[in-house]
């Protein structure tokens, strides 16, 4: 990921594969989150599009991080650490 991401400034069309890629990942957040609101789970004024689009940038800032950590990589606090931002968000 790390090279496309390089890679996508010079490559109009790589650029718009990662967008693509992108806007798929963010749309699954927002259906995740349209669910949650409509089951009674998140409060009715959590707008799905601002909150899918921090999950999708969390999830590449994950991405990256796990590039970085390498095998010191800790997958069970990623997950925690992620976790609990997005239930802050969703439970105001």
């Amino acid at each position: 990921m790390i090279h496309a991401w390089a890679e996508a400034d010079r490559n109009p069309r790589l650029r718009d594969m990662l967008d693509r890629l992108f806007e798929q990942q963010r749309g699954f957040a927002a259906m995740f989150i349209r669910d949650a609101v409509a089951r009674g789970e998140a409060p009715p004024e959590v707008d799905p599009e601002v909150l899918s689009l921090a999950a999708a940038m969390l999830l590449h800032g994950a991405i990256a991080y796990h590039l970085q950590r390498g095998p010191r990589f800790n997958e069970e606090a990623a997950i925690e650490a992620i976790s609990s931002l997005l239930s802050l968000a969703l439970h105001r």
